[in-house]
């Protein structure tokens, strides 16, 4: 009988002795999840008869009806293996039939072994970061990074991502789907200001489901203008004596755009190599105030770039302010 529970057919008559036995291995063990197997190889071995031998693969499992399907027939390139790529979880037999080349035998003898494809874990939860903070400026927000990270199953995860706004007519649209080379990572270039819904889903690698785990950030986008004027204006009048001269503060306020604005401060003069060095950078908590003590004499230049917060431009104004401490 074979695995169907079909009688076997007669050998017939051989002028060569036949293989008595065949076994079955194969190069992973059992069990494997279906999000991790992969392609598992099968390894036929005929023995007992005079050879050379032939092959033939069947499967029975999910997807089969419950009979025998023939995968690999005799005479197949791959002779004595079969690489197989399971597409659904479940318990598998394989069968290999084995007869001596050229016989017409249907087989001489047959092995099956039992295989179970396990269903991975699903992702129980998925969390999205912007590599910005809402609100931005449309005319300086440049590209948003999202980035997805799926948990709670046992992965590799993939991700498919959404938006939903006004670029998209309000409603939902795939911007990039499962299998995407970014994988994880989705870059949004806004084209139009309003509130946006960036929507991720996420599913174990292989899974045929919609999506096993989601989740929403929502994004706005202003039709904030951009920093058309900065001021930069000392608390100390130029010259100063570096014996008194103490701290001087340096206030700037940039105009023209919506904002909010951020600053950058460089300062230029002998103690810097009259090179310009930054000497307060943008998101300081200092803000739009620079405190600068004097360490030598020499005329020296306090430069201020402006720009609207979450820009990703070098600068959208800026102001020069030339200052002398004497000796």
């Amino acid at each position: 009988m074979n695995a169907a529970g079909d009688s076997l057919p007669a050998t017939g008559t051989l002028t060569i002795a036949a293989p008595s036995a065949v076994s079955l291995t194969a190069n992973k063990t059992t069990p494997q999840t279906l999000a991790s197997a992969g392609t598992i190889i099968f390894t036929a071995t005929a023995s007992g008869g005079t050879g050379p031998y032939e092959y033939k693969f069947s499967v029975k499992g999910p997807g089969t009806g419950g009979v025998f399907v023939v995968v690999q027939n005799y005479g197949d390139p791959n002779g004595n293996q079969y690489p197989w790529t399971p597409s659904l979880a479940g318990d598998y037999i394989m069968e290999v039939l084995a007869r001596n080349q050229g016989s017409t035998a249907a087989y001489q003898t047959f092995k099956q072994v039992p295989f179970t494809i396990t269903s991975a874990s699903a992702a129980t939860s998925v969390t999205l970061v912007a590599n910005k903070v809402s609100p931005q400026a449309l005319a300086t927000v440049g590209t948003v990074r999202f980035t997805a990270t799926a948990a709670g199953g046992t992965g590799p995860y993939e991700y498919q991502f959404l938006l939903k706004g006004p670029s998209t007519g309000n409603v939902w649209v795939s911007v990039q789907n499962y299998g995407d080379p970014n994988g994880n990572l989705y870059d949004w270039v806004p084209s139009q200001a309003g509130t946006y819904l960036i929507q991720v889903n996420a599913r174990v690698v292989g899974s045929a489901a919609v999506y096993e785990a989601f989740t929403q950030k929502s994004f706005t986008i202003t039709t904030g203008t951009v920093a058309t004027s900065v001021t930069l204006v000392p608390n100390k009048q130029t010259p100063q004596s570096i014996a008194t001269s103490g701290t001087i503060v340096f206030t700037a306020t940039a105009s023209g755009g919506t904002g909010p604005y951020e600053y950058k401060f460089l300062l230029k003069g002998p103690s810097t190599g009259n090179l310009w060095s930054t000497v307060q950078n943008y998101g300081d908590p200092n803000w739009n105030l620079y405190n600068w003590t004097p360490a030598q004499t020499g005329y020296y230049i306090i430069m201020v770039y402006a720009r609207t917060q979450g820009s990703t431009a070098a600068y959208e104004v800026f102001r020069q302010y030339g200052f002398t401490i004497n000796p």
